[in-house]
């Protein structure tokens, strides 16, 4: 019978909890109890510097909440993967750059997409007004802001603002393969994928980019996607774990590259 190896780790003299190694690169954002009964309070245990963005500074370690334990190996058969899901471990291809209370919230894409397979979310800190960063959201109707070569035809993404973009309306084409289908000006814009062919390559998609005030001068671009439907099999689910590392690669270079161009512009 296969057997399950436990890591219990020291307690952080700098920081509550107990930790766990780097080298797994997980995502933690809430767990349960060792005993199997009620939920622990929501947690984060961060295992690169993706998952917090450039204002974190890695340690050699990541904290986990005090007495958790988690698996390596197998239990009953099942793969750690499975138990560290059940553990509500996250990935980075799933969580990168957001916070606790950023995926706590609830977005419009919810609303649009109620029962997803999954969430991932991406988001950064742009030094720059958050009409400002809204603005520069609405450039996504011409054209996706990320590797141009690969998903714009070679042609580059435009470096200044195209008059009349910020005047949006629902059905509008953005980023080529996605409908708009809700939007709140200076706060929210969701599109869901509607291109047949995109829609066999990637599954149902339905994506808000959410822009909020962090302080003066600084606004929070945060980035849901609810992805597939719920128990839509396994096949589709192993296709995620592909397209979660490819999204992630393509949506950190956009919002880099819109933070760039907000911030030059303000």
């Amino acid at each position: 019978m296969p057997t399950t190896t436990w890591d219990t780790v020291p307690r952080a003299d700098n920081e509550r909890g107990h930790c766990i190694p780097r080298r797994w690169f997980l995502l933690a954002d809430r767990g349960v109890d060792d005993d199997g009964g009620g939920r622990c309070s929501r947690f984060c245990a961060a295992l690169s510097p993706l998952a917090r963005g450039p204002a974190w500074t890695p340690t050699t370690s990541s904290v986990l909440p005090r007495g958790k334990r988690v698996a390596f190996g197998c239990r009953s058969g099942r793969p750690a993967k499975g138990i560290l899901r059940q553990y509500g471990v996250m990935s980075v291809a799933e969580v990168w750059g957001t916070w606790d209370e950023e995926r706590a919230r609830r977005y419009a894409c919810d609303v649009h997409c109620p029962e997803p397979a999954e969430s991932w979310f991406r988001g950064t800190t742009v030094r720059a007004p958050r009409a400002v960063v809204f603005r520069w959201l609405c450039q996504l109707r011409v054209a996706p802001y990320s590797y141009d070569l690969i998903d714009n035809r070679g042609r580059r993404s435009p470096r200044v603002l195209t008059p009349g973009l910020e005047r949006l309306a629902v059905g509008q084409r953005f980023a080529t393969i996605f409908r708009l289908v809700d939007f709140t000006p200076d706060e929210q814009i969701t599109m869901s994928i509607d291109d047949r062919a995109a829609l066999v390559a990637f599954g149902p998609l339905t994506m808000t980019y959410a822009v909020s005030t962090l302080d003066a001068g600084s606004t929070r671009l945060v980035v849901k996607l609810n992805v597939g439907r719920r128990g839509d099999g396994q096949w589709r689910a192993a296709r995620r774990r592909v397209l979660a590392w490819g999204d992630l690669v393509m949506m950190r270079r956009q919002l880099q590259v819109l933070r760039s161009l907000a911030e030059a512009t303000s």
